[in-house]
């Protein structure tokens, strides 16, 4: 009786060619390239002994990528490991063995991955190994072996070796995560240490301020030029007097009076900004301080010269000098700033002049007319529809005429839309402001005949001229 070995592919039909193509074959290497072509890129059937002496020719031809390709191709988990075992390629053969849920397995592979690596001095490969293993004590000792000090220090923080890391940040030239893990260590002299000499003031002044060494503290940020931040540091230590004047001598008189309770000594205090910086020829600043002062005239006139109009005017509003608001609304020509000021202060003419003055005509007819000015709406309106009409407009001139109950006006579009919409000419009508007839209207088509509107109390009348 005659045993069968199993085939491997789509089918499973006698080949009686194979043998053939393989005797042509020059050596094993050659037969086994055909057997793996065959299996891999072919519907070949191939008997199983074949596959498996093709593995062997592969592995002794050092080609292991061919002889685990051919087990895998066959399902042969444990093979496959194990020729990678075989070549040292431990990473390989732990993926293999966690992709077949191999658990224990691919934690055995690892530890055999670690010892033969740090034997054969692959440090860092071994530091990957026992990283997977969370053996990260031993990790940060194959990679200071190498001076990979950095990879070392993340190793011992997660080995719980704070100090350590510590150590090994420093040689790694990151002297700014030394100094936080000595910060948690709670070691804040060795930190101090290291700031002091990376230069690093501002940490340095901050682990001073914890150690409560605050004079310390404030003088190595005045050293720095710092002044705001030694103030801080004055305030953290009450010493308010201290923190008074460094704030004055940053330039912060804001930040001064915030520490004093007294109305006078929050005003001197303005008044010290105000005459330090009008010296300077900060105006800007000085007039910040004049107005905080309660000097808002001096305040107006500073912010003027500052060319901060918007400025000027808001002080010029608290003394109640609409005039100068006017004035000033001449110069920076902002509306929305200069009009709520003048309706606020009950000027309504005024704010509507001011809006009318920029083409807010909308604006202007609504103060009017909410302030029951009538006759001044419909002035403003007529100005305002005029000059949209002048400027050909003529649908914001309709709006405008809708908005102060201009009926005439309104009612002489609304018939002159209806009259260009209801006509059967094949022309495009234009409106003719050259016209010095108020109440016509010219109208043109594209042809030589020329048609004119004439409106008369509520009366149309269209003429054709040839």
């Amino acid at each position: 009786m005659k045993l069968r070995l199993p085939f491997f592919g789509k089918k499973e039909p006698d080949n009686p060619k194979l043998e053939d193509v393989l005797a042509n074959c020059a050596s094993d290497l050659g037969r086994a390239k055909v057997i793996k072509k065959l299996l891999l890129e072919t519907d070949s059937s191939i008997p199983q002994q074949l596959v498996l002496r093709a593995v062997k020719i592969f592995e002794k031809a050092d080609d292991y990528t061919s002889a685990t390709r051919l087990t895998s191709e066959l399902g042969m988990v444990d093979e496959t490991i194990e020729i990678y075992v075989r070549n040292k390629n431990y990473f390989r053969a732990v993926e293999v063995a966690e992709r077949n849920y191999l658990t224990e397995l691919a934690q055995n592979l690892r530890e055999e991955g670690l010892d033969y690596n740090e034997k054969k001095g692959n440090f860092l490969v071994a530091a990957m190994f026992a990283s997977k293993l969370e053996l990260y004590d031993r990790a940060s000792g194959l990679c200071e072996q190498v001076e990979e000090f950095e990879s070392a220090a993340k190793y011992a923080e997660k080995a719980g070796q704070k100090e350590r890391a510590a150590r090994m940040y420093q040689l790694a030239g990151s002297p700014d995560k030394a100094i936080r893990i000595l910060e948690d260590m709670g070691d804040l002299e060795e930190a101090l240490d290291i700031c002091l000499e990376i230069n690093n003031i501002a940490k340095a002044a901050s682990i001073l301020d914890d150690l409560e060494r605050f004079e310390e503290a404030i003088e190595l940020q005045v050293n720095a030029g710092n002044l705001f931040g030694a103030a801080l540091i004055a305030e953290h230590a009450f010493l308010t007097e201290r923190a008074i004047d460094l704030h004055k001598q940053d330039g912060g008189y804001y930040c001064a009076s915030e520490l004093v309770e007294d109305p006078l000594q929050k005003r001197v205090i303005f008044l010290e900004g105000m005459n330090r910086f009008f010296n300077e020829d900060n105006l800007a600043d000085a007039a910040k301080y004049a107005s905080l002062a309660g000097l808002k005239v001096q305040a107006s006139e500073l912010y003027e010269q500052a060319k901060d109009y918007v400025s000027a005017a808001q002080c010029a509003n608290a003394t109640g000098d609409l005039e100068r608001v006017m004035e000033l609304h001449k110069k920076h020509r902002q509306v929305s700033l200069t009009a709520p000021i003048l309706l606020e202060a009950g000027l309504v003419e005024e704010a509507s002049q001011v809006y009318a003055e920029r083409k807010f005509y909308r604006e202007a007819i609504n103060v009017l007319t909410k302030a029951g000015l009538k006759d001044k709406a419909e002035e403003v309106a007529f100005r305002a529809f005029e000059y949209h009409e002048g400027n050909e407009n003529y649908k914001s001139a309709y709006e405008i005429a809708e908005l102060a109950g201009l009926s005439e006006q309104a009612e002489h579009y609304v018939l002159l839309e209806k009259l260009l919409g209801d006509s059967n000419s094949n022309g495009t009508f234009e409106l003719d402001t050259t016209t010095s007839d108020t109440n016509g209207l010219a109208l043109y088509d594209e042809g030589d005949a020329k048609l004119s509107l004439t409106y008369d109390q509520g009366t149309l009348e269209l003429i054709e001229e040839k």
